[in-house]
């Protein structure tokens, strides 16, 4: 009888799958498992996330044929990733603390009191399979949580039994004027733009959907392109150049002109540890408009 893998096992496989790296031989010589069902369940690993990465893909080409082949493998990757890392959490018993993410407060609450009168609305554009995000506020504020691959969050989430997720709706920085979301107060991206395909077009579109008075608050890991050598969905740079956003990639440079568009502008730069433990400068990068 085929015995099942341990959720260690799952996460070693899922890994080696990911990266192209083989097992160590001691390591798969204390698998207990055997041959058969490693393989069936690698094939079905693989077949998922080519299923959810289509999926994807077919629904943003609805509005955008023109990506291009690096973006595109990029999608299976990220998939692949988020695979890997919910694992990972499971196998460390930290699961269960994405349950919680909207508990925390909302981080635009000081900002609500001036707008105290509207019918507040909040975007949180590229938020992943788990949005991290707290939604706890004194004031009632509609939350949408928005990213292009949340076709395949959503079933990700769901069939590995993950909290905090499921209710992602689908949309991209770059085809915000085609989606009919209507406007919004406030609008999140995090560690999320430099995984866009075209930044300058959707910092721009960001704009064109906030309010007159409103917040844009974006929290990115600086050139990050550069520090993971452009793999993955990593293709964009952010960082502040002459006090203004500099985004930039190997084909591609532009200075976001913030005061043109009527916003002021504040950066705060934090030292991050990422998740294989290196540190990295973090840009808290706020544009405010209308709120004095």
């Amino acid at each position: 009888m085929e015995e099942r893998l341990t959720l260690e096992d799952e996460n070693l496989l899922m890994s080696s799958i990911r990266t192209g790296r083989p097992l160590a031989p001691q390591r798969r010589e204390a698998f207990v498992v055997n041959t058969k069902a490693l393989l069936g369940y690698a094939k079905s690993y693989s077949e998922t996330c080519h299923l959810l990465a289509d999926a994807c893909l077919s629904e943003i080409a609805r509005y955008d044929d023109s990506i291009g082949p690096e973006w595109k493998q990029g999608v299976m990757e990220e998939i692949q990733w988020w695979w890997t890392w919910i694992n990972t959490l499971r196998r460390q018993n930290k699961l269960q603390s994405w349950a919680h993410l909207r508990a925390q407060p909302f981080p635009f609450e000081a900002d609500c009191a001036k707008l105290a009168d509207k019918e507040l609305r909040c975007l949180n554009i590229g938020c992943g399979p788990r949005p991290n995000l707290g939604e706890a506020t004194a004031y009632d504020v509609e939350v949408v949580h928005m990213d292009p691959l949340a076709s395949a969050y959503n079933r990700l989430m769901g069939f590995l039994d993950a909290p905090g997720g499921g209710d992602v709706v689908f949309g991209a920085v770059e085809i915000m004027d085609q989606l009919e979301t209507g406007k919004f107060h406030f609008i999140a991206a995090k560690n999320c733009l430099d995984h866009a395909y075209d930044v300058p077009s959707g910092l721009r579109q960001m704009i064109d959907v906030l309010e007159d008075r409103g917040v844009i608050a974006l929290e990115h890991y600086e050139n990050e392109a550069e520090a993971e050598n452009y793999l993955g969905f990593h293709k964009w740079n952010i960082e502040m150049k002459d006090g203004k956003i500099h985004v930039w990639s190997r084909d591609h440079s532009e200075l976001f002109d913030h005061e043109a568009y009527g916003f002021q502008l504040s950066c705060e730069t934090t030292i991050h540890t990422k998740v294989g433990g290196q540190p990295h400068p973090m840009l808290h990068i706020r544009l405010m408009r209308g709120l004095g």
